[in-house]
């Protein structure tokens, strides 16, 4: 049986250097229709930076082919929720990403209605 959600994130990623990424989580959930539907309606909440640390190379405790090369993507981080340096310039450029997908988002619906 599929599991049904009702709501979920987008992530941008504001910077990327070595093990450690900021992130802008965009959190959201349906208000009308089912998530996997292009017809859904969706509610944003309020956006927020996180910093996720990761391992770089070879998960000693993993035994799958992608993480023997490496590039496991599903790799949990050493840290999900890493202290953030300069936090108030990460939010600031954070709103302004926010911003600019909220106006996408408006021009789409624009789009849509004409």
């Amino acid at each position: 049986m599929a599991a049904e959600y009702d709501g979920a994130f987008f992530d941008a990623t504001l910077q990327r250097e070595g093990g450690e990424t900021i992130y802008l989580r965009m959190p959201f959930h349906v208000i009308k229709g089912m998530l996997d539907r292009s017809d859904a309606f969706i509610e944003f909440g309020t956006p927020f930076v996180i910093k996720h640390v990761v391992h770089l190379g070879l998960d000693q405790n993993e035994n799958s082919l992608l993480a023997a090369t490496g590039i496991n993507q599903f790799q949990e981080p050493l840290d999900k929720d890493a202290q953030i340096r300069n936090k108030t310039k990460w939010e600031e450029i954070g709103e302004e990403v926010s911003n600019q997908f909220a106006r996408a988002i408006a021009a789409i619906r624009d789009e849509s209605i004409s």
